[in-house]
């Protein structure tokens, strides 16, 4: 079985990726709107873009209910707010997360709403 990406690594490579195009990255964000309360790994609030890795040794499965990951979700596919939501007990490596990222922020990029600010 491979090891997969610690928390820390696969935050690193993510904030890596959303800085490299110009977001302003808020690291830990409390993100509270409507019904949705979780803590971002990290959130571009003005932009309305971010990530989230989910693991166990982060505390995501206490913060990240199905609920509050489906509302996301839904929010998501309406644009009102981009979150690239990986699962990090599927054990991606650098070589997945940073091809899930690249193809998140070029479908994000074609959207209006949601360019670096």
């Amino acid at each position: 079985m491979k090891p997969g990406l610690s928390e820390q690594e696969g935050r690193a490579i993510l904030k890596q990726h959303f800085t490299s195009v110009g977001y302003h990255i808020v690291e830990d964000y409390h993100f509270v709107e409507d019904d949705v309360d979780v803590t971002l790994d990290g959130f571009d609030p003005k932009a309305r873009v971010g990530y989230e890795f989910l693991t166990v040794e982060g505390g995501d499965d206490q913060d990240f209910t199905g609920r509050e990951i489906g509302r996301l979700m839904s929010r998501t596919n309406r644009r009102e707010v981009q979150i690239l939501l990986i699962d990090g007990a599927g054990r991606p490596d650098r070589d997945m997360l940073d091809y899930l990222a690249r193809n998140f922020l070029r479908e994000v990029s074609s959207g209006e709403s949601t360019r670096p600010g």
